[in-house]
């Protein structure tokens, strides 16, 4: 995240949760174009017979899923042992960047409290997205199917359902002193930003270890074999 993002965190309690309808990949949650003609073909309902499916109950799907993605919001997190250096481009002012890492545990243990229902899963990279057939069994499943071109992401995603179309998203609270135990700075920050961060965190008594991505750090990755 970048620092505006941090601090209004701090400020509010709360982590944001954005639209899935507002995210760069405009294909977020939809079938193929096709999807809604492809149904009345005799040998796509043949094939549809053959697998127990019937077209009627697929169309539904179809009409459900753009409600659904209408009505989802999603915060991203990535899945990994170690950071990117694209992430730490695209997500943030790579010379501003902060990240805070958590486990899934301390992650669901910071969002304690919360009365409103919420989804937290790994994204699945599949060009099922494109076919007309592939079905959505669940309300968030249009926020957790992506394109294989987006496979390095390796994203985890926090989903809420709203009631009724949500162009706003949706905040969820968030106990700070959990979620923010762990904080990365990036690779590319100058040694007074990391001084800084710990000192916002010291002020408002948050018991966090603050430390520099090693992104670049020197390692003895070559060696003879």
């Amino acid at each position: 995240m970048d620092l505006a993002r941090f601090i209004a965190m701090l400020q509010s309690h709360q982590i944001f949760l954005c639209p899935i309808t507002q995210f760069e990949d405009k294909h977020e949650g939809l079938y193929h174009p096709e999807a809604y003609t492809i149904l009345d073909d005799p040998e796509i309902r043949k094939r549809l017979e053959s697998l127990g499916t019937d077209s009627w109950f697929l169309k539904e799907c179809i009409q459900g899923s753009t409600r659904w993605r209408e009505r989802l919001s999603a915060c991203c997190f990535h899945q990994g042992s170690s950071d990117s250096e694209f992430l730490w481009k695209i997500y943030s002012d790579a010379s501003y960047g902060i990240a805070c890492t958590m486990t899934v545990g301390e992650l669901l243990q910071s969002l304690e409290g919360n009365d409103q229902y919420y989804a937290l899963a790994s994204v699945y990279y599949s060009d099922l997205i494109l076919d007309p057939l592939f079905q959505y069994d669940s309300e968030y499943m249009p926020g957790l199917v992506k394109r294989p071109q987006f496979r390095y992401e390796q994203e985890v995603r926090l989903l809420h359902s709203a009631d009724e179309v949500n162009p706003r998203g949706t905040y969820l609270n968030i106990d700070i002193r959990r979620f923010f135990r762990n904080v990365i700075v990036s690779p590319y920050a100058p040694p007074w930003f990391m001084e800084s961060i710990k000192g916002i965190l010291n002020l408002l008594n948050i018991e966090a270890t603050v430390q520099k991505s090693g992104l670049f750090l020197p390692h003895a990755i070559f060696r003879s074999q």
